[in-house]
């Protein structure tokens, strides 16, 4: 079998061939998509969009800000959202009708584990890249239930930051209450022991130069104590911290704290220098605008960023904490501490010193200015001490009375209009794309799986040529018997201007057209295997031969399963093996029929060996005495493949044509058929290919269209 190029028309083909097996596939993926939308439960999905800002918390009596920033609060903030703790407290916030839609369906009461659980099942968190912002988003069977949860965990997240903060700022208010009385108590004292003193001694005032010398150890000792109590604050904040990474990873706050390199000892002596020149501008009361005390200022904050990022490099070099994990915060506030404390140190060590030079100075005065001197600075020290403790205490309480968070709602959740499943519209698309694509996968694979010829063109492609087509010819009604159906399919219940009487005629001409300089008058008609059609082929060919004016005759050289007699309604006795045995002659046996000009010629009795009947020289002297009585001669033979009937007719008759069915007769029994025929040295003229569907056969054939609409003016019969 030839191999041939694979074309458009070829897939077009396949497609229109196994067109209900594309149109099947897509029905149920069709139906079963409309069912899925039509039986899923809506979902719908609600949204609050928040941003995240840093946490900050201003620590009173310290002075400057402590907290988290960047990213990792940002996933942090996602982490929490997701906790047990907040969905806990998410569900005993949430109203009871809300809560009664996350319940059993059997209205049984579920456990708060259980609660929380299906809760927790419904929220997904999305941080927006490249932004501090979260989507809050929550999925639920109905719009309101998904919108309050939503809106519900925003709430809860908020308070828990405002109490959060406001926790903080209460421990540094308790410390400072304790602290106040003790020095309210320091300077009632002073200023009593001032007063006795002056009225004891008649002592009021110093002179101008001990004035200065005690004004700047007051502004000495008062800034030391500032730089005290701000260490004590971070000593007490950074114990915290470690106390709190501990409990996570007990060796780890070892190796935070002794974080070191040449870098680092560098940063930190640049940084105890710069406090110490800072200190100094302080104690002369220098303005805080002053440029020299700006830049230095700038410096120090400066170097203090930098001893920080290089004390974080040096940690996470170390893979001491995984910067995706919660402890990252806890480590950021622990550097960032360490790097304030030490700051805090030099400052003190440097006022100290400041203050060390001016009670020498101090001790040169006489003893009563001295004791004056210590006197008014004990005092003065007191008051600026109280003064700024209270200060920070009506600080404390207004930040713990506020409610300010962090955490600020952009755009809070409402009622979704439409579900997020199922998403009908995309179902049904993909429903169509999918279905189109099994439906075709489908039909691909059936024809590669189908190893029955399936177009004229691969019949072709055997060698065999092609005498015509007869389209599917469809009775009237239902055969009660295979004769019936035979009867109802003869070219005769049709009109001469019928598409099947023409497509007969095409054969009879494809057949004349073989052998123009000698005529063909005796064929034998067979085919591969049974039930291909070769009865009726036979009988229709005989009655268009004999419309055309040639007398024929049909001989029902089928042995095995003979059906003219039953066709015709004739008498299968006697018939050709009577004949055949000589004990009738021909013309007793040649039966007329209702067309004019067509005999047939009935099997008789069945012998037990047809093959050596049909091989006697009895059946070449009856097939050359036809010849000399009628035009042409049409014997129906049993299938090639069933025996070797056609083998020995094939050598007496003109040639043997082998009828078709498109979709039934296998390729490799062609090609076997026609081999055996060759060999036997039997002509094989063609093939009539049977029960054509036109509606198939795109890109062949197309001229049955042609004789079905516009030759005949747009009649069709019906069969």
């Amino acid at each position: 079998m030839e191999e041939r190029e694979v074309t458009l028309h070829d897939y077009i083909g396949v497609i229109i061939r196994r067109k209900w097996i594309v149109v099947g596939v897509f029905v149920a993926v069709m139906v079963g998509v409309i069912l899925y939308n039509q039986m899923v439960s809506p979902v719908y999905e609600a949204v609050a969009v928040i941003s995240v800002g840093e946490q900050r918390t201003m620590l009173p009596g310290v002075g400057y800000m402590m907290g988290t920033t960047g990213g990792t609060y940002l996933m942090n903030t996602v982490e929490e959202i997701k906790s047990y703790t907040l969905m806990d407290e998410v569900v005993r916030t949430l109203p009871e009708w809300v809560v009664k839609y996350f319940g059993d369906e059997n209205g049984g009461q579920l456990s708060t584990e259980q609660l929380v659980g299906r809760l927790s099942g419904s929220v997904r968190v999305e941080q927006v890249r490249d932004a501090d912002i979260i989507k809050v988003k929550v999925r639920a069977g109905e719009p309101n239930v998904a919108s309050t949860v939503a809106n519900t965990i925003v709430e809860v997240l908020q308070r828990r930051r405002v109490e959060a903060i406001r926790e903080e700022i209460s421990e540094q208010r308790r410390y400072i209450e304790e602290q106040l009385p003790k020095i309210e108590e320091r300077l009632e004292k002073a200023e009593l022991a001032l007063k006795e003193f002056k009225e004891e001694n008649k002592v009021v005032a110093l002179d101008e130069q001990s004035k200065e010398m005690l004004r700047g150890l007051t502004e000495a000792e008062v800034l030391y104590n500032e730089a005290k109590a701000d260490r004590e604050e971070i000593e007490q904040r950074l114990n915290y911290i470690r106390g709190k990474i501990e409990e996570q990873r007990a060796e780890l706050v070892p190796r935070v704290t002794e974080i070191t390199s040449p870098l680092v000892e560098k940063l930190k002596q640049q940084l105890v220098e710069l406090e110490a020149q800072y200190a100094e501008l302080e104690v002369q009361n220098y303005p805080e605008d002053e440029p020299r005390v700006r830049m230095l200022r700038e410096q120090i904050e400066q170097t203090k960023r930098k001893l920080k990022q290089e004390m974080m490099k040096i940690v996470e070099g170390e893979e001491i904490v995984d910067p995706l994990t919660q402890m990252r915060k806890f480590v950021d506030e622990s550097i960032e501490l360490e790097v304030n404390l030490h700051a805090c140190k030099a400052r003190e060590d440097v006022l100290q010193k400041i203050m060390e030079g001016y009670k020498k100075e101090l001790g040169r005065l006489p003893e009563k200015e001295l004791r004056l001197a210590q006197l008014m600075r004990e005092r003065e020290i007191n008051e600026r001490l109280y003064i700024m403790l209270a200060e920070k205490r009506e600080e404390a309480r207004i930040a713990e009375a506020g409610k300010v968070s962090n955490i600020r709602v952009i755009d809070p959740a409402r009622p979704p209009e439409g579900p997020v499943k199922p998403r009908k519209r995309m179902n049904l698309v993909i429903g169509v794309v999918l279905g189109v694509m099994v439906g075709l996968g489908g039909a691909f694979v059936v024809e590669y799986m189908d190893k029955s010829v399936k177009t004229p063109q691969e019949v072709e492609a055997i060698g065999i040529p092609v005498l015509g087509c007869v389209p599917v010819i469809r009775p009237k009604g239902k055969p009660k018997t295979q004769v019936d159906g035979i009867r109802e399919r003869m070219v005769t219940k049709f009109s001469r201007r019928s598409h099947v009487r023409e497509a007969y005629r095409g054969v009879r001409t494809g057949i004349q057209f073989t052998s123009p300089d000698k005529p063909i008058r005796c064929v034998v008609v067979t085919s591969t295997m049974p039930g291909e059609g070769k009865t009726l082929t036979g009988i229709n060919l005989g009655i268009v031969m004999a419309e055309l004016g040639m007398r024929t005759v049909l001989i029902d050289a089928d042995m095995r399963r003979p059906m003219l007699h039953k066709v015709f309604d004739k008498p299968k006795e006697p018939g050709l093996t009577n004949v055949l045995m000589g004990h009738v002659e021909l013309d007793t046996v040649m039966y007329d029929t209702e067309v004019e000009g067509l005999q047939v010629v009935t099997c008789g009795r069945i012998p037990p060996d047809p093959v050596k009947l049909l091989g006697a020289t009895k059946m070449r002297e009856l097939i050359k005495e036809l010849g000399e009585m009628v035009e042409f001669v049409v014997m129906d033979a049993p299938p090639v493949l069933t025996g070797t009937d056609v083998m020995v007719l094939g050598r007496e008759v003109d040639g043997v044509i082998l009828v078709v069915q498109l979709g039934k007769t296998m390729g490799e029994m062609l090609e076997r058929v026609k081999k055996m025929v060759e060999s036997m040295g039997v002509k094989l003229i063609g093939a009539i290919i049977n029960n054509v569907k036109v509606s198939n056969m795109y890109g062949y054939y197309q001229y049955y269209h042609y004789y079905k609409y516009r030759y005949y003016s747009g009649t069709e019969d019906t069969v």
